[in-house]
């Protein structure tokens, strides 16, 4: 149990709502030994701020300032760890984080900033972690996922239900081809050892960066070379831990660099396409002609 709640809820049970500090330190010193004196002082500071009990310098004893004869009612308001949250300590913020009521602690959590979420989970208890990430959408999932140390992220990712992991795992594929540069505004592009559930999530999230409709998602290897294609409906209509290379067509219908306007209009009636990509001799993508005729430069 965190010092803080112990340290209340040892006041509750008192008749007096009164404890000796040397209690306290008594009690602690088993489990800190050289830090007895710096942990308590930090409960008893924070203790005191938060307004859960006070302490009397003449007597040395903590107290509920509220006690009556009867047990003391009070509960952990959420403005009050608003209020101290930026200046507590990691563990100060997972104790008074503690405090809060289950349904007050979800409201608290959720309005926390994705860095502050990811430290937070990961100075919890293991056995609770699990709790807190499934609380999240997919793409707040991988906000905080993003803004742990890479060493911890397959350890959260592993805490989520599989569609999800999946979902975040798309999200955070298209932050790091973002960040590589590697986004395209003329075509979507996807990698063949996606699910399909992470390639959902990849799209949606490429849509909105998107001014204009694509129709087909290309897919391409480590050398960026076009090993195949598939359609959207082909992602809507696959279970979505099946890869894309289990669903994507191979016999993907291209043009050489310096084709002619004339033979890619024979290519579009032809085949009744909707985009055609242009190839390089290795096999990747240099352009994408649209059936209207637009053409955008990679």
């Amino acid at each position: 149990m965190p010092v803080i709640a112990w340290i209340y809820e040892t006041l509750q049970r008192d008749d007096n709502g009164r404890v000796a500090r040397d209690y306290f330190h008594e009690k602690l010193e088993a489990d800190f030994g050289d830090l007895t004196e710096r942990q308590l002082d930090t409960a008893i500071s924070w203790g005191r701020h938060a307004e859960l009990f006070a302490y009397d310098d003449n007597d040395g004893e903590l107290y509920l300032e509220s006690y009556d004869g009867r047990m003391a009612e009070k509960s952990f308001a959420l403005t009050e760890l608003y209020e101290a949250w930026p200046v507590l300590s990691i563990r100060e913020r997972v104790e008074g984080f503690k405090l809060l009521q289950q349904d007050h602690a979800e409201d608290f959590f959720l309005h926390l900033s994705a860095r502050d979420k990811g430290q937070l989970t990961l100075a919890l208890p293991s056995g609770e972690r699990k709790l807190w990430m499934r609380l999240l959408a997919p793409d707040e999932a991988a906000d905080v996922v993003q803004e742990v140390p890479g060493g911890e992220r397959e350890g959260l990712l592993s805490l989520l239900d599989d569609k999800t992991r999946r979902e975040v795992k798309g999200l955070l594929d298209y932050a790091e081809e973002q960040a590589r540069g590697l986004i395209k505004p003329s075509y979507a592009r996807l990698r063949p050892h996606m699910s399909v559930d992470e390639a959902g999530s990849f799209l949606r999230r490429d849509a909105r960066d998107r001014a204009k409709n694509v129709y087909y998602a290309y897919v391409t290897d480590a050398e960026e070379r076009l090993v195949g294609v598939v359609t959207f409906r082909d992602l809507l209509t696959t279970p979505g831990d099946k890869t894309i290379q289990d669903v994507m067509s191979t016999d993907v219908i291209t043009a050489p660099e310096h084709l002619d306007q004339e033979a890619l209009r024979q290519l579009f009636a032809q085949y009744n396409l909707q985009m055609i990509p242009i190839v390089d001799s290795k096999g990747r993508i240099k352009a994408v002609v649209t059936k209207d005729k637009i053409i955008d430069i990679v």
